[in-house]
């Protein structure tokens, strides 16, 4: 009678796969401490033996434990790698807030892992000497799909043996043979298992070993560090999203807040100013700022606006909000701070007043000057301008023009007809018997045009009552643009959708020939 034949298939090795479903394998690399930051990537052949006589024990109690064993011993022999080369080590700090004595203390951990891929495997263990039979692979087949984790209990693990059709990519982890070197290698100690395995040896109490006063072993018995060499890993590093720079917010809406009129009669102060000046300030009301002195109080605004900012910015000038360049001189083109005003809803004429102003750049306002908008409180009168008012501002949002004010701007498939809610002046007296309508005409065509809107069908009227058309400044004569005010209508051939405001004529950037779609 002859002996029964084993049954052994044709393989090359047994191998088996690992995935890290949470993107991170925690483990100390052995005989180190955790505050050293190694981490034992690949894990050592000792841990995954002990990792699966761990599952037999406690999830697979009905396997035959013969059988087992002898799995076990067949995977002691030192194995070889492949590790996913787009790995990484990262770490995280915390402080223990105690010890074990109960002694407040603030002891510092750190937490080192390897980065990997939580969607695919990233680590293949194969051992080519090794081809089990098919009992043999069923009990294994068992153990991995069992194996809940690998290293500390938060690297989650999913393990696989591959079937006999399958097999590893090419390993780039293995065991250093004596003498060797790779300048391009990155060598790590792992714990492998003496020959014979002891089984005995795998279910030693670390915690103990190490604790024990006679041979602070940081090694446990019948096991011996071995150097394997790893491929240098490159950073992992998560798909990234590149995030557009946030554009410059365009306008910022300041609404209007009264102050109410105080009698300073009597201070010092008050006594220098005269009492024609006091008895004017006490007829003021501070309370309504009428669209008709928009020009007036939109100066004192900007000069506030600019105070503001040179107290922020030790005494700098912003050629945004004032307009001018750093030599001091006027800016070409219409890309600075615009200071409109938004009538109240429902108002008509030619009562409207004041209930925000919308402050609007097309070139976008950067940090320092949007923290001068908002830090504005108060704007003080043109002390000589008998129809300047004290006033106070907040800052209630920030953003672009058309979200801030939708009455000016128009929306999509809208904006071919556009009529002006504060009068259009000329900026030069006209010349070569050309009327005051003409040069008004001329001007508004030249302004579509540095603005960027096409020509448009003008229609002018006179603007009826009294609109205030000069501008005061500090330190300077006033500027007065002429007295010749007109209604405009503009009628496009397409719908002119922009990002802002139409303003045109002179001193459109002060709430003169303000237009909105209708």
């Amino acid at each position: 009678m002859t002996d029964a034949q084993p049954d052994v298939v044709d393989r090359t090795g047994t191998s088996i796969e690992f995935t890290f479903p949470l993107g991170r394998y925690h483990a100390t690399a052995m005989g180190t401490s955790a505050n050293e930051g190694i981490v034992e990537w690949p894990p050592s052949p000792w841990r995954l033996l002990r990792a699966l006589f761990s599952v037999w024990r406690t999830r697979c109690p009905d396997l035959d434990a013969d059988d087992v064993e002898q799995v076990l011993i067949a995977l002691a022999t030192t194995p070889e790698y492949h590790v996913d080369e787009r790995t990484s080590v990262g770490h995280t700090r915390h402080y223990m807030p105690g010890d074990s004595s109960g002694r407040e203390t603030s002891n510092l951990v750190h937490d080192t892992f390897v980065v990997c891929a939580a969607e695919q495997p990233t680590l293949f263990m194969t051992w080519p000497t090794i081809d089990l039979t098919e009992s043999a692979r069923t009990v294994l087949q068992s153990l991995c799909s069992r194996l809940t984790w690998l290293g500390r209990a938060e690297s989650l693990v999913d393990a696989r043996l591959l079937d006999a059709d399958e097999s590893a990519p090419p390993t780039n982890s293995f065991a250093a043979p004596a003498g060797w070197t790779d300048p391009d290698g990155s060598p790590i100690q792992l714990l492998v298992p003496t020959q014979p395995l002891d089984i005995d040896a795998l279910t030693v109490d670390l915690q103990q070993m190490r604790s024990n006063a006679k041979t602070r072993s940081t090694l446990p018995p019948k096991a011996a560090l071995r150097t394997f060499v790893r491929p240098s890993p490159d950073p992992v590093r998560r798909p990234s999203h590149r995030i557009s720079p946030r554009p410059r917010p365009t306008a910022v809406r300041l609404a209007v807040v009264p102050i109410e009129a105080t009698d300073e009669q009597g201070s010092e102060h008050s006594s220098r100013r005269g009492p024609t000046i006091r008895a004017v300030e006490r007829s003021r009301a501070p309370a309504r700022l009428p669209v008709a002195d928009v020009l007036v109080h939109a100066s004192a605004l900007r000069r506030a606006v600019m105070g503001r900012y040179g107290k922020l910015n030790d005494g700098a000038a912003s050629p945004t909000l004032s307009g001018r360049d750093s030599a001091g001189s006027p800016r070409r083109g219409h890309t600075h701070a615009h200071y409109l005003p938004l009538p109240r809803p429902g108002s008509s004429d030619p009562g409207r007043f004041i209930e925000s102003f919308l402050v609007w750049a097309p070139e976008g306002f950067d940090e320092p000057s949007l923290e001068a908008l908002q830090r504005l409180r108060s704007v003080a009168p043109w002390q000589w301008v008998s129809a300047s008012r004290s006033f106070r501002v907040v800052a209630d949002g920030i953003g672009a023009a058309a979200d801030l004010a939708p009455g000016l701007v128009a929306a999509q498939g809208s904006g071919t007809t556009w009529s002006s809610i504060t009068p259009v002046v000329p900026g030069h007296h006209p010349h070569d018997g050309r009327s005051w309508e003409a040069q008004v005409r001329t001007e508004i065509r030249r302004d579509l045009v540095e603005r960027g809107l096409p020509d448009a069908d003008i229609a002018l009227v006179p603007w009826p009552g009294r609109f205030c058309t000069v501008r005061p400044r500090a330190g300077r004569p006033s500027h007065r643009a002429h007295n010749a005010r007109f209604a405009a209508t503009l009628t496009f051939d397409e719908p002119v959708v922009g990002s802002g405001p139409v303003c045109l004529g002179a001193q459109s950037h002060f709430g003169l020939g303000l237009f909105r779609p209708t």
